[in-house]
């Protein structure tokens, strides 16, 4: 009974020691810090898909991978997205955001990035807070609305007439 009395204590004990024992250190922590592999940090669009063959995303500010192969839109740096969204009836997407930027510069950030992609701007009317822009590109077109007033615009890509 003794015996069995003092094997008990000793398993008790060595649990003890085991709790409170720090766990070993790991041979990689006690290795020079190793400099990171460069990442690539890629940003989720707000609002994605497909029409006609064409990628295309919506994104936050900031945006500016033309690599990717998807026709994409973002505001400029400064904006504050209120919305996205897509119209299937007129397929259109629509990104609606509030900036300081004027219609003249939200425009011109619009129309740097669409001719990133390779596209170019034909028809340009620009009047009072409204903005309308034909582009194209091989066989494909797009157009570009933006509507402003007091520092909120409404940018709309009509892609009816997209093509890969």
């Amino acid at each position: 009974m003794r015996q069995a009395r003092t094997v008990s204590q000793l398993v008790l004990l060595l649990g003890a020691l085991c709790m409170t024992t720090p766990a070993p250190v790991s041979a990689q922590s006690a290795l020079p810090a190793q400099p990171a592999e460069p990442q690539q940090l890629t940003q989720k669009p707000l609002l994605s898909g497909r029409l006609h063959g064409v990628r295309w995303a919506l994104f936050a500010p900031g945006h500016d991978e033309t690599e990717s192969g998807t026709l994409f839109l973002a505001p400029p740096g400064n904006a504050q997205v209120i919305g996205a969204k897509y119209q299937a009836q007129d397929e259109t997407v629509v990104l609606s955001y509030r900036s300081s930027a004027t219609l003249t510069e939200a425009l011109e950030v619009h129309d740097r990035q669409l001719q990133q992609q390779g596209f170019q701007a034909r028809n340009r009317q620009v009047e009072g807070q409204q903005a309308q822009v034909a582009y194209h590109r091989q066989q494909g077109r797009v157009e570009l609305l933006i509507a402003g007033q007091r520092g909120t615009y409404r940018v709309s890509l009509v892609l009816k007439d997209i093509r890969p």
